[in-house]
This record gives C-alpha cells, structure tokens and sequence, in this order.
C-alpha cells in the first residue's frame, strides 16, 4: 500500500497564492511537514496602484523563500501583470502540468489536514489511468450527516478547496468555454444534472462563455468535468478546511458566520476501503446540491453574489 515518507514525498504539489501572507505561511507550514519532493508556486502581480498589494505580496515572497527549508525542486510562475484570480490560478495549473503528470493543488487559504496528501497520492496512483475519473477532492461539505460503508464517493460535484488531478483531465479545461454553445444547444446539462439544478448552470455558464464572469476559473472546470461525462472523487470527511474567511481578503467569500469557515477537519484512516462499484453517489450528490446550490444554501452569500453576476449584461 502506498503511504506518505517524510523525506520522500514525491507527489508534485502547487501552491496558488497573492496577497495574504498570514494564510500562506500556515499551509506552506502543512506542506512542510511532508517534504514534497517537487512544489510549483503561482503568484499573481499586485493590482495596479494598489500599494496594499504590492506590500503583501511582497510579504508573500518573503514566506515562500524563508518557508522552503528542506530539499526540494521549487518552480516559480510569478506574473509581472495581475491577471486576477479567474486567469492567474488557471493558467498556473496549466504551467504545471507543462511539467508533470499529476498534482495535489493548494491556494493560500486552503488549510489541509495531513492525511490529505497521502489520500490524494494514493487515489491519483490507483486512478492514474481511469478516464472516468477527472479529480480528487479533499472537501466533504454535506452539511446532512450521511452514512459511507467506503472512505469515499463517486460524484458530478467539484469541490477545490485542496484537490488534485492528473494532466489528462486538465487537458479539457478551457478558460473560455469554447465548446458551451455545442453542449448547451445538445440538451445534455439537463439530463445530467436535472432539469432544475441546470437552470441555474445553464446561465452561470452563459456568463462565463460571454465573458462576463473574469474572476472564476472552478466555474469552466465543472464545465471540463461535466463535458467528458467525468465523476470526481469526494471523502467521507473533511480533509481540507478553508482559513481565509473574515481576514477581508477573500474575493468571493467573506462570511466568517458560515459553517463552512474554518469547517473541521478529520483524519482519513489507512488502509482506506475503497468503493467496490464505480456508481455515482445519487443520494450524496442531491444532499450536495441541497446544501451547496439550493435554497437555503450555506454558500446564500456566494449565491447573492452570482446571480448578481448572471445578471450583468441583461
């Protein structure tokens, strides 16, 4: 069975950072303690006139070069321009996987629990060469308490609050969404994920195709996901917990009142019990629709703040 060494973690991981040095010093902190034998570093320029910007991210540099303190080949994609944080993450994942196969992927306020890595060492191992398959998540935001005979699911849902992937997948991202129009005339969203949850898809996905939505790139990995007909792997627990909510830095979220601000964090047993059918999780994923997408939605400010967006252009 594959496990984590100390001093040989040889699973490339990425870190995505910008301006909040405070966060990044503690999940550079968490990847320290597994000595990854690769780390890629993507940092956007500080906004224009923005001295703020220029100052932490300077602070942020500062973390990285103190913080690397063990052997490690260490890749930098600092930008000379801000491209915003829809650009600058998508592009830095497509950098890395100019280089490498696979990749456990980090942003500045995703805090991983440390069984983390080697649920997603193991899992990109033992799926490496299953298409079907298109990312490994360390998040578990079903707000219901569900019972799993497995440590995780099969899923439509992305969540990268702390996942990983192979190159093989990303291939399919694109940043604009040039196949949209073919899939959104074909019907097919609506037949996969409900008539009712693609309502809401299909415009957000109008949006992002118009380039009216600039400061998402999860959005157009769904898309990916979704268009190669993909399940993603979810686990049965919290693995990954996001910090960076009430420091006033987040860009989309802000709400340190939510549950799913500093969402507690568990440690994933091993050996895992891995599913013994490859089925999607439908009770699971409706429970995920529910909480994440639905009505009364713990992501209400996320929400707000979409449609909002959907709504440009109108």
């Amino acid at each position: 069975m594959l496990m984590i060494d100390k001093t040989t973690f040889d699973t490339p991981i990425a870190l995505i950072v910008f301006n909040r040095p405070e966060t990044t010093k503690k999940v550079l902190n968490a990847i320290r303690e597994i000595k990854p034998q690769q780390l890629f570093i993507i940092a956007d320029a500080p906004r224009e006139n923005n001295q703020e910007d220029l100052i932490k991210s300077n602070l942020v540099k500062a973390v990285i070069d103190e913080g690397i303190d063990w052997d490690c080949k260490v890749y930098k994609k600092y930008n000379e321009k801000n491209l915003g944080c829809g650009k600058s993450p998508s592009s830095g994942i497509s950098w890395v996987f100019e280089q490498v196969d696979r990749c456990i992927i980090l942003e500045d306020d995703c805090l991983p629990e440390q069984s983390f890595f080697n649920f997603c060492a193991i899992l990109l191992e033992k799926y490496v060469h299953d298409e079907r398959i298109m990312m490994v998540s360390g998040n578990h935001h079903l707000l219901k308490e569900l019972t799993f005979e497995e440590n995780y699911f099969f899923s439509r849902h992305t969540q990268t609050w702390g996942w990983a992937t192979w190159k093989r997948a990303w291939q399919f991202y694109d940043y604009d969404m040039k196949l949209w129009p073919t899939v959104k005339k074909s019907g097919w969203l609506e037949r996969i994920i409900g008539k009712g949850s693609s309502i809401f898809w299909v415009k957000l996905f109008d949006k992002c195709y118009n380039d009216k939505i600039k400061d998402y790139w999860d959005f157009q990995w769904t898309f990916a996901c979704w268009s190669q007909n993909g399940l993603n792997i979810i686990p049965d627990r919290n693995l990954v917990t996001n910090i960076g909510f009430g420091d006033g830095k987040g860009t989309h979220f802000s709400d340190v009142n939510t549950p799913f601000a500093n969402l507690p964090v568990q440690k994933m047993p091993f050996p895992m019990k891995h599913p013994k059918a490859f089925l999607q999780n439908l009770k699971a994923d409706l429970q995920i629709e529910k909480d994440v997408y639905g009505k009364m939605s713990l992501y209400k400010s996320f929400k707000i703040k979409v449609f909002k967006l959907i709504k440009l252009g109108k």
